[in-house]
């Protein structure tokens, strides 16, 4: 009997189909819609993609660094021109009177480019500020995004800004902050893929112990754990044959460690 070996990036896809999962459970049941929101969904489903779909697509394939990846979305892209998918969309969504307005367009573009931005000041003096950018799926809320203050600023500065931003989530109905990927930090055993790389995990473990003029992995976790975090995901590193020093130096930039 031929034993079939399980593939290393099987986890991977059983990780985004659950996600995918969890995205479908969320969403409203179409049964129990009202033709105007029917229409509105439909609506604001074509004015998101069909001026957006094509431009975030060069931009994964500007960003994508491996010859496999480059060559997947350029064949979509061929796809997309070739069969003027925009258009397949507009006709659909006018064929279902749902072709999008400037309601729709203002109510998507608000989420699409909505940024909020919570500061610290003393006596008109910034002390620091804390981003926020919305967050959509299964987990719908906004993520701690990019955070800066003064060097001479006191301890819990910050925190008192996140926390001041915690209780105007909350009163608005919100119900998920995320913290977003801590780079460096070790993954526990009972999450490491069969024939992880050993030396890649002893390197990033060195970088989370010693390597704090690279990126504070360890301030940057300790500060996200005081918040006590109900969920807490893995993120993995993939190298495409074996890990070298150009790769290396994508996942530095990645993470603006260069």
């Amino acid at each position: 009997m031929m034993a079939h070996k399980r593939s290393l990036t099987t986890p991977i896809q059983e990780h985004v189909d659950r996600a995918i999962d969890d995205l479908i459970v969320s969403l409203p049941d179409p049964e129990q819609l009202v033709p105007d929101e029917r229409r509105a969904l439909i609506a604001r489903y074509a004015a998101v993609l069909e001026g957006n779909f094509i431009y975030w697509m060069t931009a994964a394939r500007l960003a994508v660094a491996s010859d496999e990846a480059k060559a997947i979305i350029e064949d979509n892209l061929r796809e997309e021109v070739r069969d003027n998918h925009p258009g397949m969309l507009r006709r659909f969504a006018l064929a279902a009177h749902a072709a999008p307005t400037d309601a729709d367009a203002l109510a998507v573009y608000r989420n699409l480019e909505n940024v909020r931005l919570f500061v610290a000041e003393l006596d008109g003096r910034l002390m620091g500020y804390i981003s926020y950018s919305p967050v959509y799926g299964s987990r719908v809320g906004w993520m701690h995004d990019l955070s800066r203050r003064q060097p001479d600023v006191p301890p819990g500065v910050m925190e008192a800004i996140n926390k001041t931003a915690i209780d105007t989530f909350q009163a608005e109905g919100v119900r998920w902050l995320h913290f977003g990927f801590t780079p460096f930090t070790g993954l526990a055993a009972d999450q490491q893929f069969p024939g992880y790389g050993r030396a890649f995990h002893w390197f990033m473990e060195q970088l989370f112990e010693h390597g704090a003029e690279v990126y504070p992995a360890q301030t940057q976790l300790a500060y996200k754990e005081k918040w006590a975090p109900s969920v807490v995901l893995p993120e993995y590193v993939a190298f495409q044959g074996r890990a070298s020093i150009p790769a290396f130096v994508h996942i530095f930039r990645a993470c603006n460690a260069l």
